[in-house]
Formats: C-alpha cells, structure tokens, sequence
C-alpha cells in the first residue's frame, strides 16, 4: 500500500502533466500508476 504522501504526490504530478498537455508522458506514466496502485 501507498502511503498518503505518495498518493497526494503522484497527483500532483499528474496534474502538472495535465496542464501541460504532455500526453505522451501521461501515456507512459499511466500504466507505472496503475501497476503502484495495485500493489
């Protein structure tokens, strides 16, 4: 499990990503959050 500092992190991130419009690093973030999140 995923302590609530690495989750508000890896939000962060993503959101960053998101107003800068980098799909192709989303693309490739995407599945690395998902395999943590299953964890």
């Amino acid at each position: 499990m995923m302590t609530s500092s690495m989750e508000i992190l890896l939000k962060i991130v993503l959101m960053m990503m998101m107003k800068r419009a980098n799909y192709s690093m989303l693309a490739v973030m995407k599945p690395l959050l998902l395999v943590l999140l299953s964890l």
